[in-house]
């Protein structure tokens, strides 16, 4: 007999204690649920909230845009360090990517020391106009002298495939600058694999004439660079460009020239017509390109 009010009492203490366990997980909120049984979009957002909050000194924003499936975040902050001469912080810049709703880059930071070594003169400085195609959004950033124009030009390449590449750009200060900015661009896209066609298109419209356009989609893409910027050997390439006289006033030509990072022998190089378009910010437009 005292056998089975055992049996019973152990029976009937197991019961509570499961149901306990069951009130108590019934209760401990939707947090368990999403656990177990998790979305994606759930997820992401746990780990963001999760993610400590970065406090910037001085934050501002210079570019917000969305363009097809990317959003672009633009922003600069004080860093510790001042300038010298200066009662202003050196500025870091800041940028923000996603495509597709996929976030690529989560406030990324650049400071001057990420470009050049320097002393502590320089200031950051970036565009507030950028550049975007399928694969990469292109933002210009300058690294100068504060409050001159003695410095060194750059573009970021933000790829879809979250890595970014940095491009340093010389500059002639003419409109031969028009021609470096567009190969530079080119070439980057000419090299990812796979290469996207319409994105070297878009940049064709971007930089250049209907004309430009033309050529570029009726004779292929590698027509206007030599054969050696598509060889799988040569990568970091460079590009440089210097004003000629065209003899003609409604044209301007430039010649480009192609030449491997840290060396100053050009390996190639190609003519640039350009046409005057005062409606455009370089005051002209890639018209045709000479082999």
């Amino acid at each position: 007999m005292k056998k089975h009010r055992l049996i019973k009492f152990i029976a009937t203490s197991l019961l509570a204690f499961l149901g306990v366990v069951i009130i108590v997980a019934c209760t401990d909120g939707s947090r368990k649920v999403v656990k177990a049984f998790p979305k994606k979009d759930s997820v992401v957002l746990q780990k963001q909230t999760d993610l400590p909050q970065r406090v910037f000194r001085g934050l501002e924003t210079v570019v917000d845009t969305v363009y097809d499936d990317w959003h672009v975040l633009i922003q600069t902050a004080d860093t510790k360090r001042k300038i010298k001469y200066y009662k202003m912080f050196e500025k870091k810049l800041l940028v923000t990517v996603s495509k597709k709703g996929k976030l690529l880059f989560d406030k990324k930071e650049f400071t001057v020391d990420d470009f050049i070594s320097t002393d502590s003169t320089y200031q950051l400085y970036v565009r507030p106009s950028i550049e975007i195609t399928n694969t990469t959004a292109y933002v210009s950033v300058g690294i100068y002298q504060a409050e001159t124009d003695e410095g060194f030009p750059f573009v970021l390449a933000f790829s879809k495939g979250g890595k970014v590449k940095s491009y340093s750009i010389p500059k002639a200060w003419d409109q031969s600058d028009l021609a470096t900015d567009f190969y530079i661009r080119y070439i980057h896209e000419a090299q990812q694999k796979p290469v996207d066609k319409a994105s070297l298109i878009k940049l064709a419209h971007i930089y250049g004439s209907s004309n430009f356009v033309q050529q570029v989609t009726n004779n292929g893409f590698q027509s206007i660079c030599p054969t050696k910027v598509f060889s799988r050997h040569l990568r970091n390439i460079e590009v440089a460009s210097e004003f000629m006289d065209s003899g003609d006033s409604t044209k301007i030509r430039s010649k480009v020239y192609f030449y491997l990072h840290d060396t100053y022998t050009p390996f190639d190089s190609v003519y640039v017509e350009m046409k005057r378009d005062d409606e455009v910010n370089y005051g002209c437009v890639i018209d045709k390109v000479i082999p």
